[in-house]
């Protein structure tokens, strides 16, 4: 005899759409300056290429084949517009106003440096120094490694590059800072283990920007680049595919992209009975895919939507069979 629980789950769909969308890059084997390439991938394809993340750098490689040799990409320096962003790029990861958010010492930064620290004896300010000196640095950890918790603090002095590259490599990338509670929360976790500790976190002022307008803060640079010298990015094999700024009147390869790819996947959840009560409210269901993607089990920089069913519902009961403590008849 079947039987059913005297509680019923609710099920809810939702999408993940990835938000780090791989670009379609194509490698045009014709030596042109970087003005010229910019104006052939404008007229054949899109743009110069834009590389958002490490996994898109990544992609690119394997796109094009590329193995030795050097070629431009769509980064260039605008010496008339300089800005603090944060190291770690990709729009879904901040919500309005979060990419601005800043806990600046009083008055602003005045000093001309680049790069941003934390100093956890002033209540856990801001301030700009320059890259290459040596400090601590905190980790934002996205579940890369999930038996670590979200921030992490490495000890060994590193220069704002290297902590950078050393982020991305074990990590996700240096810690970006979104609003007060987690400026809160970095100050603490660096109190815990120094009290006069300053370290670098994900935040630079860089004039460099995509020829296609994009508002990625994603760069690979090697060691010491870029200087005050040159004016175009140029990814190169000898660097291990780091970036160099080289003249922009080089002739070189070049890679295009054609637009991007975005995944999309269905997944499912299952609140247990006694769940909020309240699911018709935007905000409950808001903070639900929020709690999801801080848990670390949705890849980051991505999407989360739910999927309506045909009554338009965003969830459907679910009764299942069998069970401990059922009533059968």
């Amino acid at each position: 005899m079947q039987c059913r629980v005297s509680s019923v789950a609710l099920l809810l769909e939702f999408w993940v759409l990835s938000a780090c969308a791989l670009h379609q890059y194509h490698l045009i084997r014709l030596g042109m300056t970087w003005t010229d390439a910019q104006s052939y991938c404008r007229e054949h394809f899109v743009d110069l290429a834009t590389v958002d993340s490490m996994e898109d750098m990544q992609n690119m490689l394997n796109q094009t084949g590329l193995v030795t040799g050097y070629v431009w990409t769509g980064l260039i320096r605008d010496r008339s517009v300089s800005s603090w962003k944060w190291s770690l790029s990709g729009s879904q990861f901040y919500r309005e106003g979060e990419t601005e958010y800043r806990n600046w010492a009083q008055p602003e930064p005045i000093t001309g440096q680049p790069c941003a620290a934390l100093v956890s004896n002033e209540t856990g300010v801001w301030r700009d120094y320059a890259c290459t000196n040596t400090y601590s640095f905190v980790c934002f950890n996205s579940g890369k490694d999930p038996g670590k918790p979200k921030y992490i603090l490495i000890l060994e002095p590193k220069t704002w590059r290297d902590a950078q590259l050393y982020c991305r490599q074990s990590y996700t990338d240096l810690a970006s800072i979104r609003n007060q509670a987690e400026s809160i929360e970095i100050q603490q976790l660096v109190l815990g283990e120094n009290s006069s500790a300053i370290v670098w976190i994900g935040l630079f002022k860089d004039d460099w920007k995509w020829s296609d307008q994009s508002i990625s803060s994603f760069r690979y640079w090697w060691s010491g680049k870029p200087d005050n010298g040159y004016d175009c990015a140029m990814p190169q094999s000898v660097y291990s595919w780091k970036w160099g700024n080289v003249p922009c009147s080089h002739l070189a390869w070049f890679v295009c992209h054609n637009g991007s790819i975005t995944k999309r996947l269905t997944g499912r959840v299952e609140l247990v009975p006694n769940s909020p009560s309240d699911l018709e409210d935007p905000a409950m269901l808001d903070s639900i895919l929020q709690q999801m993607k801080a848990a670390g089990r949705i890849p980051e920089h991505s999407t989360l939507r739910w999927k309506k069913q045909k009554d338009g519902k965003v969830f459907h009961k679910k009764e299942e069979e069998g069970g401990r403590g059922d009533t059968c008849h």
